[in-house]
């Protein structure tokens, strides 16, 4: 079978296209210093999207492709993906670097090993041991001081030095403690938190505890880092205005350190994504907008994580009333939306919009023409808007009729009996448009204070059920006019 004549697919080429600009600019200049035409030759074609073998291998070498002549690509394209790899790879240390004053120092004090500066280093080795130490950064605490050790050692064989060395040992294995106890309770809690992650079933039924012996040590150690993941571990059986002044205090712990261990940004990120939706579920809407804003701003990978924290920032856009808001972010990341498991979440909160802003031209243009197959809160949610649609096109009786079916197919199901009264309602909203103003005007009234009263006594997410909201706001229109 003959080989494809493109690179389209290989890795290189694919790498080449996830470069940002930034980088595609700084390899580019690095390549032109190495002199190396064929390869200066082989970039300009990927920045013009050429990708076939027989074009590119007649523009570096200056002769006809031929198949055992391959090779000779091939040896350009890996030179390439090393040149390019090398400086994504040194990008990152200094990124890294530039975050950490501990590294720094560090890879400082690795320097003046080598170039044998045993004066200067013992001058700021403890310096640089002290900030590790004060920053709780045991690893490297422990290195520097394993350093410092070497460094004494080479020293004359005085009581002094012999003494120093000693209380040095001591120290280190304090730092080994501590690390040993951070890396045992990160690992254990990445573990629980995965193990839940892969079961089926309720969110919240299924959250996997960190054995309580692991929190009993925690609890006694004032590391920040420690301190931080012993407070992500109470969470787990706190709700409402209990569990959003521990994540809260875990975020200001968790901010701080991310500031000295970039290595800590993930958490960081986590944290605030988790208090923004405790925030929304406990309608604290104005003050949940705050942490999703700053969530967004630090997370810039696009990813189905992103995706249930924009999903949660849309709803309480929703119910802060910022509607025009909605519509563009949904669309602005409809194809990876589109691929998630997620996309029904987003077609629903997007009907819900439209119906709020009265745009049923819209909403016919998205509404599923089947969603029989749907989980049952769906089915639920789209035949009490199936209904609504069929009133305000004038179709009372079909209307009507939807709810009436609704309610004979789910009126045994113990967790619709909440949306069944909901959707009664309806009928006698709907039912109004048959009466004298006199009558219809006084139902309103009684209508108003049976909706309110049904709001007031119903659950938190009931409370804030979407069909709820467009039947309180037609309610206030009607008792106005």
């Amino acid at each position: 079978m003959e080989k494809e004549k493109t690179v389209k697919d290989s890795f290189v080429y694919q790498l080449f296209n996830a470069l940002k600009g930034n980088q595609k600019s700084a390899i580019q200049k690095i390549l032109a210093t190495k002199n190396r035409k064929e390869q200066i030759v082989l970039w300009k074609a990927f920045v013009e999207g050429i990708t076939d073998k027989e074009y590119l291998f007649l523009k570096i070498f200056k002769q006809k492709y031929q198949l055992n002549k391959d090779f000779l690509l091939r040896n350009e394209l890996r030179i390439l993906k090393t040149q390019i790899d090398k400086y994504l790879i040194e990008e990152q240390q200094e990124l890294n670097n530039s975050y950490n004053q501990n590294e720094q120092n560090y890879l400082y004090v690795l320097s003046l090993l080598k170039i044998g500066e045993l004066n200067l280093l013992r001058k700021v080795l403890p310096q640089f041991i002290e900030l590790c130490v004060d920053s709780n950064e045991y690893h490297y605490a422990q290195l520097m001081t394993l350093h410092h050790i070497q460094v004494l050692e080479l020293m004359p064989p005085k009581q002094t030095n012999l003494l120093e060395i000693h209380r040095l040992l001591e120290n280190r294995q304090s730092y080994l403690n501590n690390a040993f106890l951070e890396n045992t309770v990160l690992n254990k809690y990445i573990f629980e938190y995965t193990k839940h992650k892969s079961q089926e079933g309720d969110y919240p039924e299924k959250i996997a505890m960190i054995p309580d012996s692991i929190f009993e040590i925690l609890s006694t150690n004032e590391t920040p880092i420690l301190k931080f993941f012993n407070l992500m571990g109470q969470i787990k059986k706190l709700n409402g205005t209990e569990k959003i002044a521990v994540l809260k205090e875990a975020l200001s712990i968790i901010e701080s350190q991310s500031t000295i261990n970039n290595s800590l940004q993930f958490e960081y990120i986590k944290c605030i994504s988790a208090l923004a939706r405790e925030l929304y579920i406990s309608s604290f809407f104005e003050e949940s907008l705050i942490y999703f804003l700053q969530y967004f701003e630090l997370k810039k990978e696009k990813d189905y994580q992103f995706l249930g924290t924009l999903y949660n920032y849309c709803n309480a856009l929703l119910k802060a009333n910022q509607l025009e808001k909605i519509i563009p972010l949904i669309k602005e990341n409809e194809s990876l939306i589109e691929q998630s498991s997620i996309a029904i979440y987003f077609k629903a909160l997007r009907i819900n919009i439209h119906l709020l802003k009265n745009e049923f031209k819209e909403l016919s243009k998205i509404f599923p023409k089947d969603f029989n197959d749907l989980p049952i809160i769906f089915v639920i949610h789209f035949k009490i808007v199936q209904a609504w649609l069929f009133y305000k096109e004038g179709e009372l009786e079909l209307a009507l009729n939807e709810l009436n079916n609704f309610n004979r197919a789910y009126k045994k199901m113990p967790d619709c009996k909440d949306y069944i009264y909901i959707t009664n309602l309806f009928s006698k909203y709907f039912k109004l448009s048959v009466e004298t103003k006199l009558i219809r005007d006084q139902k309103i009234q009684l209508l108003e204070k049976e909706v309110a009263n049904f709001s007031a006594n119903t659950n938190e997410a009931l409370n804030h059920y979407s069909p709820l909201l467009w039947l309180q706001k037609e309610l206030q229109i009607r008792s106005v006019s």
